[in-house]
């Protein structure tokens, strides 16, 4: 949300001309005494401890967080130093690339990857609240990097015309999905090893309240999409969100091929902008979809978003539910079943919200309801 209540910082802050500062701000506060103004550090090249100290009065004033933004890499320095980044949150100034020539690696709903150099890749993203999403999406990845899990955590933010996007340094890795397109007759072995980290993840517990809860957020998307369905099964899939348990798991959200990046024969993390936590079954539901439902009625769809043929992604579907229940007795696999499919037929719904009017979208909204009243019986 962009803030009109802005102090800018400019040239260089001495004991000299302090308390101008100081009375600009005071200015600017009046405007809006209840809401922190955004500092903007753009034109700032040097800042003393008068000037610091003059932010120090103004955090006092505010309980909420104070945003410094577009703070070079000297001035960022002096923040450090200091202690700032611990008592604002410091931006650091956007620095502008040019993605022309660049390979692209992967596209989803939230953007498009690129290869922006042999070690770096970069993640442009289409909305208009890319940068909330940029930054939410960094404390996602640190929050499960803290906790062990290997994950990609970007190191900046770019801007490449009118797009903003997160730079991350990958070096010499390709994603599982990459491994499959290039050497298929190891299918079997490469998705073995994707399901064994699938579950290392699942095993890792988070705090209460560290990341959003799954089943909030699909009781959420439930009643976006309520419009494709009948009253009677709403109250369906509604109930049966409802009967499952809450969890600490750790879950992804989008554990596709695609999004597990292989360096030096490490699995590691990336687009951590959907984890959440929950049951094991919210990841498994989004494979469902990713691998079946999406190809059920355009058989299409595999080459175009994942760049493998129908027959691969059933196979990869398939493997995946086969490895990951392994050893579970006939009842428990049944439960679990039914588990995500009730899941992954709310997440198709939630999706075909973006396209409503396509003809592909209301084939799938036709074929969704029949398999919510198939698991009626």
């Amino acid at each position: 949300m962009q803030n009109n209540n802005v102090v800018k910082l400019e040239g260089r802050i001495t004991i000299d001309n302090a308390k101008e500062l100081e009375e600009k701000i005071e200015k600017t506060v009046a405007i809006d005494p209840e809401n922190p103004p955004l500092i903007d550090a753009a034109e700032l090249a040097y800042i003393s401890s008068a000037g610091l100290r003059v932010l120090m009065k103004l955090r006092k004033h505010f309980s909420k967080s104070l945003i410094i933004e577009n703070v070079s890499p000297e001035v960022y320095d002096i923040f450090e130093t200091t202690g700032f980044i611990d008592l604002f949150e410091v931006r650091r100034k956007i620095r502008e690339i040019s993605l022309e020539g660049c390979e692209i690696i992967g596209s989803g709903f939230c953007g498009t990857v690129y290869r922006y150099d042999d070690e770096t890749i970069v993640k442009m993203y289409d909305s208009e609240e890319a940068l909330d999403q940029i930054r939410h999406e960094k404390e996602m990845a640190k929050a499960a990097f803290v906790k062990g899990i290997p994950t990609a955590i970007s190191y900046g933010i770019v801007k490449s015309g009118d797009r903003y996007g997160s730079t991350f340094e990958i070096i010499n890795s390709k994603t599982y999905n990459d491994m499959i397109r290039e050497e298929p007759e190891r299918a079997d072995e490469i998705i073995k090893e994707y399901v064994d980290f699938l579950k290392t993840v699942h095993e890792t517990e988070m705090e209460a309240g560290t990341l959003p809860s799954k089943k909030e957020a699909y009781f959420k998307q439930l009643e976006i999409s309520k419009g494709f369905i009948t009253e009677e099964q709403f109250a369906y899939l509604r109930d049966e969100l409802d009967k499952i348990p809450e969890s600490l798991q750790l879950v992804h959200g989008d554990f596709q091929m695609k999004n597990v990046m292989v360096m030096d024969d490490e699995p590691l993390l990336i687009d951590m902008d959907t984890i959440g936590t929950g049951i094991p079954e919210f990841d498994l539901a989004a494979l469902y979809t990713t691998y079946h439902l999406y190809a059920e009625d355009d058989h299409d769809n595999p080459m175009s978003f994942l760049k493998l043929p129908f027959e691969m992604t059933e196979h990869i579907w398939e493997k995946v539910e086969e490895l990951y229940y392994e050893g579970l007795d006939e009842a428990a696999r049944k439960e679990k079943t039914h588990t995500f499919k009730v899941l992954a037929y709310m997440l198709f719904l939630y999706y075909q919200t973006f396209s409503p009017d396509e003809d592909i979208t209301k084939t799938r909204i036709m074929r969704t309801r029949e398999h919510i009243d198939e698991l009626f019986k």
